[in-house]
C-alpha cells in the first residue's frame, strides 16, 4: 500500500491482489463485497443463523422426454450451512447441517466480517494477514474498521478492514501517521513542521485544536502548526513560538490585548483582569495620549500608556473632568470633587476666572482654580455677593442682609452703590452709599423730594453715604448732569444725582473730575500717566496734539505716548512726550527722523524721485521757491560744462522732505567707477557676513577705486547684489556694460537713496562703510563742501579716453536735512573744478528749499 503526504489528499494505492473489497468467486465472500447467491454484507438481518442457498429440486411430476425415455432420478438435497452466534467465546461457529464444520476465509454476519482459518470457530483477538493486508479481529471476532486500540497501541483500518501500514502519512478521510508496524503516531510530531495527531482518533489536526495540556493551537489546512499573527474567522490571533495561543497582554513591537477566553486580538476598548480600561487602535496596537470619540458625542481620554483617564485631566492649557467610573468627559455640568463644586462647559473645559450660568439659570463665579467663589467678589468697579450657604455659591440678587448690614444687588448681581433703592412698599427710597450699605438717614419720597429722617426737605450740598448730592433749593430734588458752580463744573449722576469723581464718560467723551468733583483741564497726571484735557470743554484728547509748538501723541486711552510709535510711519517721542526730529539715540543705535518726525524711509524718497520726469532745470516736490541768485548759480555751473562742449545731468533730493532739484535727470551715460559704491553697499546689505571674507577687496575698491579688486568682487559674487538694489529702488534706466554700466543721474540718485538708508538707519556693516566712504580718496564733493563742516559719504568715478566720464554720487549729512546728489557728465577729471562749482550751487539750492 502506498502513502502520500497529508498535504496531498488522495486515496491510498490498492494492492494488485484481491482484497476484502473485491468480489470472491468462491462460496465465501469478502468484507464489504456482495457475493453472488450469498446474502449482502450490508443486509443487517436479525436472524440468529444464516442458511446457505440451496439448488431447487427437479419437478417430480416430469416423466420421460419426448423420445419416451425414462426420466433421470432427482439429485440428492444440498447441505445446509449456517453461522451460529454465541454470547461467549467462541462467538461465531460455522455449521453444516447443524453441526460444527471447519471453514476458511471471510464470513459476513449481521453486517460484520469474521475470519475462519480452518476451524469451525471464527478467529478472535488476533491479527490476520490476507492477500497482503492486515486485519484485526476483536474480542468478539469482528473485523475492526476505523480507529481502534489493540495490544496497547492505536491503529486504523479502512472501510474494508485493511490496516493502514507503512512509515508515513496515510489518507482515509483524514490524515494519519503510521509506523512500519501500522501503529498510529499520536501527539506532537515533527516532520519538517509540527503536527498534532489526536491521541484518541490518531487524526491529524487542522484548524483550532487543544493539546493534552488544554492549550489552544492552530494548524493550517495541511496540518502544519502555525506561529505568529494569524487571521481566521475575521479575527486576529497570536501564536507563540511554541504554537500556543497567547492571551492577555502581548508585546510585539507594541502592546496588544488578546481576549483571555478566545485569544482574539481586541480593538477599541478592553478591560483587563484588574478592571482597568485600555484603548486599542483598529490595528490592535495600544494607543495613548489622545482623545477617543464615543457614542452619542461622548469623549474619553487615554494617557500615554493607553489607560483610560479618570478624574481631572490637564490638557492644552485647560482642565477636563473624566468620570471616575466610566471615564466619560463631563460636559455642561457640575462636578463635585470632594465636596467642592466645579463647572465644565459644553466643550468639557473647566470654567475658571469667569462667570458660569448653570442649567437652572443661576450665575456663579469660577475662581482661577475652577472652584466656585464664595462671599464678596470684586470685578473691576463692580462688587458681587456669592451665597456661602449654598454649596454651589450662586450669585445673590435683590435685597440681602450681610453681617447685619443691608445691601441691594441688581438683576445682574452688581451691588448698588451711590443709588436710591426701594427697601419696602412705602414708596420711599433709601440711599445705598459708595460702600453699598443702605441708610435711611436721608430718603427720597415718591415725588423725588429729598428729606431727612424727620421728614424735612433738604437743599444745597448734602453729604450722604460717602458721596455728595446737590439738592435744588427750589424743588428740593437732586440735580443731575453737569452743574456749574463758581469753583467749576461738577457732574452729577443722571440717575441718583451723586457727584462723580475720577474718570467719567459723558456723551462719548471722557472727563476727569478731581476728588472734590471739579472737572479738570489741561495736562493732568493720573496714576503716573499724563493726559491732556481740553482747556475749554474738559474732554480728553487722543491722537496728535500740538501744544506750545511741540507735537505729542495721545493713545486711544488718552495716555501720552513715549518711545517709538507707529502711525502710518515710525515716530519717536521723548520721555516728556515731545516728538523728536533729526538724529536721535534710542539707547541702542542712531536713527534719523524727518522734519515731520517720521523715520526716514527709502520708499518715500524713491516715490518722490518718481514724481517728476524732465530734462530741464527744475525743483520738485516742494512749495518753496529758490531765489534768483541760487538759480543763476546753478545755471552758471551748468554753462561751465556746455562751454566745454560737455553734457551734465544731476539730481538732488532732501531726505527729510523729499524736495529736490534736478537738471537733465534722465540723460544716461557711462557709470565709470561710481557703480562701485552702490555695488559694495548692496553686497553688505544682502550678505553682511561676506565682509569678513572680502574686507580687503571692498576697502580698496571704495578707498582708491581699484578696478582689480572690484573685478575680484564681481568674479566672486556676480552682478546679483547690485541687480537686487536696482530692482528694489526701480532704477529702470540701468544697463550693464561688462562690470560697469550706463544709467542716468536719477537712477544713480535712487541707488544712493538706498545707500543712505543703509548708512543712516544702521545696517549691520553701516559703521564700517561710513568710515570708508567718509574718508576715501578723489572725492570732489567732500572737498567742495569742506567749508560747511558737513560729513560727506561719496564715491566718484571717471574715465578718459574711449569715453569721457566724470561722475559722483554722495550723501551730505546736513543737520536735520541730509540730502543725496548724483552727478553724471562726459567731462574729464582734469576739469573737476566744474563739478566743484556745481556741488556748491546744488548745496545753496538745497538750503533754500528746506530752510
Amino acid at each position: 500500500m502506498g502513502y502520500t503526504s497529508p498535504a496531498i489528499a488522495e486515496e491510498p494505492i490498492q494492492n494488485s491482489e484481491a482484497s476484502p473489497a473485491q468480489v470472491s468467486t468462491v462460496e465465501e465472500s469478502s468484507p464489504g463485497v456482495d457475493a453472488t447467491a450469498k446474502e449482502s454484507p450490508t443486509d443487517k438481518s436479525n436472524k440468529s443463523a444464516l442458511s446457505a442457498t440451496t439448488i431447487p429440486a427437479a419437478d417430480a411430476s416430469s416423466s420421460a422426454d419426448e423420445s419416451g425415455s425414462e426420466a433421470e432420478p432427482a439429485p440428492p438435497a444440498e447441505d445446509v450451512y449456517a453461522l451460529v452466534p454465541s454470547e461467549s467465546s467462541p462467538h461465531l461457529t460455522w455449521t453444516k447441517n447443524g453441526e460444527p464444520c471447519a471453514a476458511s476465509g471471510w464470513k459476513s454476519f449481521e453486517g460484520a466480517w469474521y475470519w475462519f482459518d480452518g476451524s469451525p470457530c471464527a478467529a478472535e483477538a488476533r491479527w490476520v494477514s490476507d492477500r497482503g493486508s492486515w486485519y484485526w479481529l476483536g474480542e468478539d471476532g469482528r473485523m475492526a474498521e476505523g480507529t481502534f486500540e489493540a495490544q496497547g497501541s492505536l491503529w486504523h483500518a479502512t472501510a474494508s478492514g485493511a490496516l493502514l501500514t507503512g512509515r508515513g502519512w496515510a489518507w482515509d478521510g483524514a490524515w494519519y501517521r503510521t509506523s512500519p508496524s501500522g501503529a498510529l503516531t499520536t501527539g506532537w510530531l515533527w516532520d519538517g513542521a509540527w503536527y498534532w495527531l489526536d491521541p484518541k482518533s490518531g487524526k491529524m489536526a487542522a484548524g483550532w485544536f487543544r493539546d493534552g495540556g488544554g492549550d489552544w493551537y492552530l494548524a493550517d489546512g495541511s496540518g502544519r502548526m502555525l506561529t505568529g499573527w494569524q487571521a481566521t474567522g475575521g479575527r486576529w490571533y497570536h501564536l507563540a513560538g511554541s504554537g500556543r495561543m497567547d492571551t492577555g497582554w502581548l508585546w510585539d513591537g507594541a502592546w496588544y490585548w488578546l481576549d483571555p477566553e478566545s485569544g482574539a486580538m481586541t480593538t477599541w476598548w478592553a478591560q483587563d483582569g484588574a478592571g482597568t480600561w485600555w484603548f486599542l487602535a483598529p490595528d490592535g496596537r495600544l494607543s495613548g495620549n489622545r482623545w477617543v470619540a464615543g457614542a452619542g458625542g461622548s469623549w474619553y481620554w487615554v494617557d500615554a500608556s493607553g489607560r483610560m483617564g479618570s478624574g481631572w485631566l490637564p490638557w492644552g492649557g485647560s482642565w477636563y473632568w473624566l468620570d471616575p467610573k466610566t471615564g466619560m468627559m463631563a460636559t455642561a455640568d457640575w462636578v463635585n470633587d470632594r465636596d467642592t463644586f466645579y463647572w465644565v462647559n459644553a466643550d468639557g473645559i473647566m470654567a475658571s476666572n469667569n462667570w458660569v450660568l448653570d442649567s437652572e439659570g443661576y450665575w456663579h463665579w469660577a475662581n482661577k482654580s475652577g472652584a466656585m467663589a464664595s462671599g464678596w467678589l470684586t470685578r473691576g468697579a463692580a462688587k458681587y455677593y456669592l451665597d456661602p450657604k449654598d454649596a454651589k455659591h450662586p450669585m445673590v440678587t435683590g435685597l440681602a442682609t450681610i453681617d447685619d448690614k443691608q445691601y441691594s444687588f441688581g438683576p445682574s448681581g452688581e451691588m448698588q452703590t451711590a443709588a436710591w433703592v426701594a427697601i419696602d412698599e412705602s414708596g420711599f427710597y433709601s440711599f445705598a452709599g459708595t460702600d453699598g450699605v443702605i441708610s435711611s438717614v436721608v430718603r427720597k419720597d415718591a415725588n423725588g423730594i429729598i428729606i431727612d429722617s424727620e421728614g424735612n426737605a433738604l437743599s444745597g450740598w448734602v453729604e450722604l453715604g460717602g458721596t455728595r448730592l446737590y439738592v435744588d433749593p427750589e424743588t428740593h430734588q437732586a440735580k443731575t448732569g453737569w452743574l456749574k458752580q463758581d469753583e467749576g463744573y461738577y457732574y452729577l449722576d443722571t440717575s441718583s444725582g451723586s457727584m462723580h469723581t475720577g474718570w467719567t464718560h459723558v456723551n462719548g467723551y471722557w472727563y476727569y473730575l478731581g476728588q472734590d468733583g471739579i472737572m479738570q483741564t489741561g495736562w493732568q497726571s493720573v496714576g503716573n500717566t499724563w493726559y491732556y484735557l481740553s482747556p475749554t470743554s474738559g474732554a480728553m484728547k487722543t491722537g496728535w496734539l500740538s501744544e506750545g509748538g511741540t507735537w505729542y501723541f495721545l493713545n486711544n486711552s488718552g495716555a501720552m505716548a513715549t518711545g517709538w510709535i507707529w502711525d502710518n510711519a515710525w515716530y519717536y517721542l521723548r520721555q516728556n512726550g515731545a516728538m523728536a526730529t533729526g538724529w536721535i539715540w534710542d539707547g541702542s543705535r542712531w536713527y534719523f527722523l524727518q522734519a515731520n518726525g517720521a523715520l526716514f524711509k527709502m520708499n518715500d524718497m524713491v516715490w518722490a524721485l518718481n514724481s517728476f520726469g524732465f530734462n530741464g532745470l527744475n525743483s520738485f516736490n516742494t512749495s518753496r521757491s529758490i531765489s534768483n541768485g541760487a538759480w543763476d548759480e546753478l545755471q552758471n555751473a551748468i554753462n561751465n560744462y556746455s562751454n566745454m562742449g560737455c553734457t551734465v545731468g544731476f539730481t538732488m533730493i532732501d531726505l527729510t522732505t523729499g524736495a529736490g532739484v534736478a537738471y537733465n535727470a534722465d540723460w544716461r551715460h557711462n557709470s565709470a567707477s561710481t557703480i562701485k559704491g552702490p555695488y559694495v553697499v548692496a553686497l553688505n546689505k544682502l550678505w553682511p557676513w561676506e565682509l569678513a571674507n572680502s574686507e580687503s577687496d571692498m576697502f580698496i575698491t571704495l578707498d582708491v577705486s581699484s578696478n582689480f579688486t572690484y573685478a575680484n568682487l564681481c568674479n566672486r559674487y556676480g552682478h546679483f547684489p547690485l541687480d537686487y538694489m536696482v530692482s528694489e529702488v526701480g532704477a529702470g534706466g540701468f544697463a550693464w556694460d561688462g562690470d560697469y554700466g550706463y544709467y542716468s543721474s536719477k537712477d544713480l540718485c535712487k541707488m544712493w537713496v538706498d545707500v543712505a538708508d543703509y548708512l543712516i538707519n544702521g545696517g549691520q556693516n553701516a559703521e564700517w562703510l561710513q568710515h570708508v566712504m567718509g574718508n576715501n580718496s578723489h572725492i570732489t564733493s567732500r572737498g567742495a563742501l569742506s567749508w560747511t563742516g558737513s560729513t560727506v559719504y561719496a564715491k566718484s568715478g571717471w574715465v578718459n579716453g574711449y569715453v569721457n566720464s566724470h561722475n559722483e554720487g554722495y550723501l551730505v549729512m546736513r543737520g536735520d536735512h541730509p540730502y543725496v546728489v548724483a552727478i553724471m557728465s562726459d567731462n574729464i577729471h582734469e576739469n573737476s573744478w566744474c563739478m566743484a562749482n556745481l556741488v556748491n550751487a546744488i548745496d545753496r539750492a538745497h538750503s533754500e528749499l528746506v530752510w
